[in-house]
């Protein structure tokens, strides 16, 4: 999906866990774990969601990915979403404190 960003003009938009944009409690940035919403393993994701390992183990993952239905419509609007270099700009001041 493409936003126009007030910073960056024409971007990707990224669908992101909060918890992505905090440092760990051991000072570190968590790692992403990309998860794809889709019908088939071979198809392009509708969706992708960006969640950190901990939360992807909760999620209803099935061979790599979440099957699309309503009940993925529901998880995906859980999440906050961004100008993907928005989110980057985020995630790289994180290092810098």
């Amino acid at each position: 999906m493409i936003t126009v960003c007030p910073i960056h003009g024409d971007s990707g938009l990224l669908t992101y866990s909060p918890s992505l944009l905090r440092l760990r409690a051991d000072g570190r940035v968590p790692d992403i774990v990309t998860i794809e919403i889709k019908d088939f393993a071979e198809e392009e994701a509708y969706f992708r969601i960006n969640v950190t390992p901990e939360e992807a183990a909760a999620l209803p993952v099935v061979d790599g990915r979440i099957p699309w239905d309503l009940d993925s419509v529901t998880l995906t609007r859980q999440f906050p979403f961004l100008c993907g270099w928005c989110f980057e700009e985020q995630r790289q001041a994180l290092t810098r404190h």
